[in-house]
């Protein structure tokens, strides 16, 4: 595999909060998950191996990566997302009882 792809099955694994199984699963059959990893859907990587390759990531790489992503936020002026809204709108139900 890729670094590329290491990357970005460690970013799944960790946007959809899956164990290394649940991620082996879901890179054999989802097209979506198999393309944004950009992994061979013909030979899809097992579990043991993505735990290998994760969890050999070292803290310092993410730091380096988070550090990348924050300096090009700022380049490309993207806002800062310091307040976060939350909208819970309470709206009737067809059939109240239902619940």
């Amino acid at each position: 595999m890729t670094l590329e792809a290491i990357l970005r099955c460690a970013i799944l694994q960790q946007y959809r909060q899956v164990d290394y199984r649940g991620l082996a699963f879901y890179l054999k059959v989802s097209v979506s998950f198999i393309e944004f990893a950009r992994v061979d859907h013909c030979k899809p990587p097992s579990k043991s191996t993505l735990k290998e390759l994760i969890s050999a990531i070292q803290p310092s790489t993410w730091e380096a990566l988070d550090r990348s992503l924050l300096s090009s936020d700022k380049e490309c002026d993207v806002e800062r997302a310091e307040v976060i809204r939350v909208d819970a709108t309470v709206t009737d139900t067809a059939n109240p009882g239902a619940l």
